[in-house]
């Protein structure tokens, strides 16, 4: 689990973290899209709240949570974003690249969390190699493959 807050650290610094970590403990995951959610709860908590905010990343179980903890009781509202508004795009982006998105709420605040859930990719299909027209061992050629298609 990797936990940092606003006291310690930054949010530029709490980006590499994330990223760092995603490599480290979830290979499953597009560490980038992780990173961008992170960036996005990071920037709403500073942005639209007061006081300072606590970030976590656990995975287990084939799940990776990413939290980020506030102290406003407010809970994060869709607004629509387009070119002549600034902002609007986060909750948006975080639906289209988190499995799961929630708002927990406590006393003292609420946490908005991501989550992705492992899923199995399918297994890789072999396609023939052909170098300068001659298949290698094992392998058809394209003729061959062409004649399967058709």
């Amino acid at each position: 689990m990797l936990t940092l807050n606003s006291s310690q650290i930054g949010p530029s610094a709490a980006r590499k973290a994330t990223l760092h970590y995603c490599r480290a403990h979830c290979p499953w995951v597009d560490p980038d899209e992780v990173v961008l959610v992170v960036a996005e709860l990071l920037g709403n908590a500073i942005r639209h709240t007061y006081g300072p905010w606590h970030l976590f990343l656990d995975q287990r179980k084939g799940k990776l949570v990413a939290g980020v903890r506030d102290h406003s009781n407010a809970v994060p509202a869709p607004r629509a974003g387009g070119p002549d508004h600034d902002g609007g795009f986060g909750l948006g982006i975080v639906r289209r690249l988190a499995s799961d998105l929630s708002v927990i709420p406590h006393p003292h605040g609420k946490t908005v969390q991501a989550i992705w859930v492992r899923t199995e990719r399918p297994e890789r299909t072999e396609r023939p190699h052909v170098t300068a027209g001659r298949t290698r061992p094992g392998q058809q050629s394209r003729r061959a493959c062409r004649e399967q298609v058709n």
